[in-house]
């Protein structure tokens, strides 16, 4: 039996990976209102390199796409850390100088 479909390849095509946008976002405000301008800087890279995510992979750059989404990701994570390195030395300082004050009475 002739098959008239044996020329047609099956392969299934993989879906456009998460460009982390969600995420990029989230980390340029919490990083905003958290530290400031300097913390937002890596959220805003982040969101840069989420926006190039779906134009890269419809593009048919599947490998630069897939680069950007980590990059997205790698800069959101680091915006939050940047955050709670931040919040974790305002909190030390505080203590500490609280801590400071009370032993000269």
């Amino acid at each position: 039996m002739n098959n008239n479909n044996e020329n047609i390849s099956l392969t299934k095509q993989e879906p456009c990976p998460d460009n982390n946008m969600a995420l990029a976002i989230a980390s340029t405000i919490a990083t905003f209102f958290g530290c400031f301008i300097f913390g937002s800087i890596f959220g805003v890279m982040a969101i840069v390199y989420a926006s190039k995510v779906s134009s890269y992979w419809n593009g048919g750059f599947h490998d630069e796409a897939k680069r950007y989404a980590s990059k997205a990701k790698k800069w959101a994570i680091i915006g939050f850390a940047i955050l709670i390195l931040y919040w974790l030395i305002v909190i030390v300082s505080i203590i500490s100088s609280s801590y400071q004050k009370s032993n000269f009475y």
